[in-house]
């Protein structure tokens, strides 16, 4: 090697050898900084996910069973959360995020499986992650429901498995009813599972039906308009007291204030709690509340406020913004309650609509419905929108329903249900023989009947009904 080469040899070796020192100076340095103690860096563990130029490639398989952290948990980092996910919104559990950053992280046509809680098919808040997902590939969604898969939690898991990218119209699903399978959970899935059309799932929420039950769905929804319209948003929940103890009275004690101070009486309210809502029945009970709602002159009811005296330190830490005799959340006005109205529970194993015309105020575990119209009643209550509910509405232990507004308020009215006085004048005699404790199938099964030939139902789509319900 002639002497103007070598220095320039080893002109370069000195350079490479600089270079080298400098990268591991600031190798030692990330890898004493605090900030990425923990920190899961791809270049040092997976250098197989990057090509010859160290760009990020992806993963072949990404897997795992990810946190389950509420959205309040993590106020922080939502700013961030927002601008660099596509599944964001602003009540999303944790766990949706590690869904898109997994399939992200996967290389083209590469393979992603995640156990996660099945309210990202159903809540209002998996809308974005289900859009995202319907751009893959999915392979299959199982779904085991109220099923103790870990012992310590009831979690409500799903499987979702997909590939990414190429989406396909059709994936395979199944509602696992149990955890005991004669052989194996793959060979009970591949003898069980349902193909679904992906161009059948709504966006409102995705529910695991062949493709017969979705069609039937469809055809329910396009039938009549939703519930929120027909009502014109005239549905509330009932009251939180913040401390029941110190607001609900039983008889006795109503009695017994009324006596201290006669002005008691005007703000002592019958009051129903949501085991008191009974199907096609006037609910009684024998509970009170204090309405002492945002603003009220305590003074004007010394007998009631000495009463809650005895609880005022359990409401002081209840208040929040308010005084501490006062109600933790109310109404301003009251009418609602005093209108007569259609209740119904938060959460329910069957259909447990029923009509108040006695004026009762509801706790919080109750809904109601501020219009006074018996075909409604007897619609609400047929096989087929309690069918229509088990499709949309996330399922609880034991097979309950979630009754949240944005499921019940879905329910398709038909538009000709004011004029069918039949189903009227049929759930009016529902309601009498019930209140009398009197036998009301027979009737029950007329509503059913009449319901299914207003939504057109044939005789197929029946039985689809009548096998779900």
């Amino acid at each position: 090697m002639e002497k103007k080469q070598k220095a320039l040899w080893t002109k370069q070796i000195e350079k490479l050898t600089s270079e080298v020192k400098k990268l591991d100076a600031e190798i030692e340095e990330i890898k004493a900084n605090k900030i990425y103690e923990n920190a899961f860096e791809w270049r040092f563990e997976f250098p197989e996910v990057l090509n010859d130029a160290g760009d990020f490639v992806g993963f072949d398989v990404v897997i795992g069973n990810p946190p389950y952290i509420r959205q309040e948990a993590f106020a922080e980092i939502k700013p961030y959360l927002q601008a660099n996910f596509e599944s964001f919104t602003g009540t999303a559990d944790l766990f949706v995020y590690f869904i898109e950053l997994g399939i992200r992280n996967l290389k083209k046509g590469g393979s992603f499986t995640f156990i996660v809680p099945n309210k990202w098919m159903k809540a209002g808040y998996g809308k974005n992650i289900r859009n995202f997902l319907l751009k893959q590939n999915i392979n299959s969604i199982l779904d085991f429901g109220d099923l103790p898969v870990f012992e310590e939690a009831t979690t409500y898991p799903s499987i979702i498995g997909l590939q990414k990218g190429n989406p396909k119209n059709e994936f395979k699903a199944l509602n696992i009813p149990t955890l005991y399978f004669p052989s194996s959970l793959l060979e009970y899935f591949n003898s069980n599972y349902s193909s679904i059309d992906t161009r059948e799932l709504k966006q409102e929420g995705w529910t695991l039906s062949n493709s017969k039950t979705q069609r039937l769905l469809s055809k329910i929804i396009k039938q009549g308009s939703p519930l929120a319209d027909f009502v014109e948003g005239k549905t509330f929940r009932g009251i939180v007291t913040g401390f029941n103890e110190a607001f609900v009275v039983n008889g006795e004690k109503y009695n017994e204030l009324i006596s201290e101070h006669e002005s008691s009486s005007e703000i002592l309210k019958p009051f129903l709690a949501g085991r008191d809502i009974k199907r096609y029945q006037q609910p009684s009970s024998n509970n009170f509340i204090i309405f002492s709602k945002r603003g009220i002159e305590i003074e004007k009811y010394p007998a009631i406020y000495n009463h809650l005296l005895k609880y005022k330190l359990q409401l002081e830490s209840k208040a929040g913004g308010g005084k501490w005799y006062e109600l933790q959340a109310s109404p301003a006005e009251t009418e609602r309650y005093t209108l007569k109205k259609i209740l119904y529970q938060e959460i329910a194993t069957y259909s447990s609509f029923t009509y108040d015309t006695e004026g009762y105020f509801i706790n919080n575990k109750v809904f109601l419905l501020n219009i006074e119209s018996l075909s409604l009643l007897g619609l609400l209550n047929s096989k087929l929108i309690w069918f229509y509910l088990n499709q949309i509405a996330s399922k609880l232990q034991g097979g309950a329903l979630a009754m949240q507004s944005p499921y019940v308020l879905s329910i398709p009215i038909h538009k000709n249900l004011i004029e069918n006085k039949e189903l009227e004048n049929l759930t009016k005699e529902v309601l009498e023989n019930r209140n009398l404790s009197q036998e009301t199938s027979s009737l029950e099964n007329k509503i059913d009947l009449l319901v299914y030939q207003l939504y057109e139902l044939t005789v197929e789509e029946i039985n689809i009904v009548e096998e779900k319900t």
